[in-house]
This record gives structure tokens, C-alpha cells and sequence, in this order.
């Protein structure tokens, strides 16, 4: 016997059919009694908190509740259950535990790599949002920030604390980031010390710098930290025309950057 509440999803010919070669007696409910149907609606219940659940917290828009629903249903069936002696649906239907390694957060921003670039300058990486599971495929259900398409893709690098719909910042700065990734000796720094040495070293040959000329300070942001590094230098006096990519200073200055980020 199969039973729903009268919805056209089973109600049509094709599915009477269906009911009718097997053998299937097809029984509906009667409208609006949910209560004869009480697993059935337990169980979409669950499924629907799951789903709201997921769209919250990644601030997913609701054009992708499809996706919600989905993403929740690959949960929970490997999820163990007390009605199954404790045991994952996926177990009791495949014979073998299911393996959590693949598991994401839905809607965190990643990066897909870019496996066809117009040319050598072209991204290497396209920026998106995770979607969920999709069946039949080795890899992710993805979705181009950019081109607003989606697609499937297993090379794909996760950041799994950042959810670009929920008006989070991306590492790259499209938008305002609360992640940068900044290397010791990135491209930013070495510019604030060549203009900061130039401000020390290349003024009146004759004169000398006070201390509170050679003191100085500069902060740089790694993964939600931040962090503030004041260094000071030692009095020199500018008359031994020391180069700005070559100075003393310019090397302590990046020995100690190196070793604070090390």
C-alpha cells in the first residue's frame, strides 16, 4: 500500500500505472489531516527546519531553497538515527558506513579553479559560493559569483568561516574583507619600508634624525588577527648616503617583520 495526501506527484496517470502493474494499492488521506500522515510530515518538518537553517546562516537568497533542501537531505541521511539501531540511512541502504570527508559548509565562499582561460592573464580561479552535493558527480555544486551561473567542480579551495551573501568580505578584497592573507614580505609592505627608509635616510646629508623621527609603526591583518608591530630604529645620520634597498635599517626592518610572522 502507498499512501500521500493527494498531491499530483503521485496522483497522475503515470504513477497509477505505475501502483497498478506492481501490485501497489494507492490510499490518500483525507484534505487537510495532516495527522494521517504524521511520518511523512515529521519528516518534511525536519527538512525544512534543516533547510531554513542552512539559508540563515549563509545568508543564502531564497531563490535557492532548492539547493537548501537538498544540501539538508544529504545530511541527514548520514546522520545516525535510534530508530535504525543507530545506524545512517546511507549505511542501511549501501551495506557500508558513508565517509564525512567531502562535507562543507554550505554557502561559504570558494574558489573553483579555472580549468580554461582565455589567456595567460585570465583568472586561474573563479569566485563562488557553495551550493551543496549534487548527485552523480565527484565534486560541488557551485555558484559563479560573477557569470551568476552555476556548475560542478572538484578542484575547489574553501573558506569556510567567510559567506559572501550574508555581506561577509572575501580574502581578495572584491568587496571589504575580513580575511586578507598578507605574506612577510608582500607587495604592500616592502612599499611602506622603501618609503619609510627614503623618509630616514634621504634628507639634508648634514643632518641627523631625532628619535622620535626614527620611531614608527604599521599593522597588517591575517586572518581575522591583527596585529601591530612598532619597530624603532637606531640614530644614523644621513651623511653615509645608504641606499633604500640596501640600508641596515631597511634589513632589520624586514628581519623583524620575518620573524613575527614566522
Amino acid at each position: 500500500m502507498f499512501q500521500s495526501d493527494g498531491g499530483w506527484e503521485f496522483d497522475n496517470s503515470s504513477m497509477l500505472t505505475f501502483f497498478e502493474t506492481h501490485g501497489i494499492y494507492f490510499h490518500k488521506s483525507c484534505p487537510i489531516t495532516e495527522q494521517q500522515n504524521g511520518v511523512a510530515e515529521r519528516k518534511h518538518r525536519h527538512l525544512l527546519d534543516s533547510a531554513r537553517a542552512i539559508r540563515f546562516h549563509a545568508g543564502l537568497p531564497k531563490y535557492f531553497w532548492g539547493e537548501c533542501i537538498l544540501a539538508a537531505t544529504h545530511v541527514i541521511n548520514r546522520m545516525p538515527m535510534a530508530n535504525l539501531n543507530w545506524k545512517t540511512p546511507f549505511e542501511r541502504l549501501y551495506g557500508k558506513p558513508p565517509t564525512y570527508d567531502d562535507l562543507r559548509v554550505i554557502g561559504c565562499l570558494s574558489f573553483a579553479a579555472n580549468l580554461k582561460p582565455i589567456d595567460k592573464f585570465d583568472n586561474r580561479a573563479k569566485r563562488c559560493v557553495l551550493l551543496g552535493y549534487p548527485f552523480g558527480y565527484k565534486g560541488y555544486k557551485l555558484y559563479d559569483l560573477d557569470t551568476k551561473k552555476t556548475f560542478h567542480s572538484r578542484d575547489v579551495l574553501f573558506y569556510e568561516n567567510v559567506f559572501p551573501f550574508r555581506g561577509d568580505l572575501d580574502p581578495i578584497g572584491n568587496s571589504s574583507s575580513k580575511i586578507q592573507q598578507t605574506h612577510p614580505l608582500c607587495f604592500p609592505l616592502m612599499l611602506h619600508l622603501i618609503s619609510l627608509t627614503h623618509r630616514l635616510f634621504a634628507s639634508d646629508s648634514t643632518q641627523t634624525h631625532s628619535s622620535s623621527d626614527l620611531n614608527t609603526s604599521f599593522s597588517y591583518r591575517d586572518y581575522n588577527l591583527v596585529v601591530s608591530y612598532s619597530v624603532t630604529f637606531t640614530s644614523t645620520p644621513a651623511s653615509h648616503s645608504l641606499s633604500p634597498y640596501h640600508s641596515p635599517a631597511l634589513n632589520n626592518v624586514a628581519s623583524k617583520s620575518h620573524n613575527s610572522f614566522a
